[in-house]
C-alpha cells in the first residue's frame, strides 16, 4: 500500500492487486487438480469401510441369533443391506462393486453373501474401485473374516 500525501487516502496499487490475483489463481488451480483425486479416495474408502461394517455386523448377528444372516449387494439401486433388518449401506455412484463368490447366492445384479450362526460364510471376493483407485475385500468362506488385500 503506498501514499501520495498526508492528505490523500491509502490504495494499493496495480502491481500489488495484480500479485494477489495471481497467488490465488495458483492456489485455486493446485486445488482444482488434487481435489479431483481426493474425493475418489475419499469414496472408495467411505465405501470400504462401509461395507466391511455392514459384514462385521451380519456375520456377529448370526452368531447371536443362531440364524444365517444375508447380506444383499443391489448393484443397480447402489446399497448394500443386511437383509432382515433396516442396516443399510448407500455406495456412491461413482464406485464400482464387483463381487466373485465362492458359492453363488443371489442373481447377478442383486449378488450376496451369506453368515451362518456358527461364523463362517458363503465366501466372497469385493472388488471396490473409484476412478483410477482400488481395493479388494475378501470374506474367508471358513472363519468368516473379512480381510483387506
Amino acid at each position: 500500500m503506498s501514499r501520495t500525501g498526508p492528505n490523500e487516502e491509502a490504495g494499493f496499487t496495480l502491481l500489488e492487486v495484480l500479485v494477489v490475483i495471481t497467488i490465488l489463481s495458483l492456489a485455486v488451480t493446485i486445488v482444482g487438480i488434487a481435489l479431483p483425486g481426493a474425493q475418489e479416495r475419499t469414496a472408495l474408502t467411505r465405501t470400504e469401510s462401509g461395507i466391511v461394517s455392514l459384514l462385521v455386523e451380519a456375520q456377529a448377528e448370526a452368531r447371536r441369533s443362531a440364524v444365517a444372516r444375508r447380506v444383499t449387494f443391489d448393484l443397480d439401486a447402489h446399497r448394500v443391506h443386511l437383509e432382515g433388518t433396516r442396516l443399510a449401506f448407500g455406495v456412491s455412484k461413482d464406485v464400482r462393486i464387483t463381487i466373485v463368490s465362492a458359492q453363488e447366492v443371489g442373481t447377478a445384479r442383486r449378488p450376496a453373501l451369506v453368515f451362518l450362526p456358527d461364523g463362517s460364510s458363503s465366501g466372497a471376493e469385493i472388488a471396490i474401485a473409484s476412478g483410477p483407485y482400488g481395493s479388494r475385500l475378501r470374506v474367508d468362506w471358513v472363519t468368516g473374516r473379512t480381510r483387506r488385500d
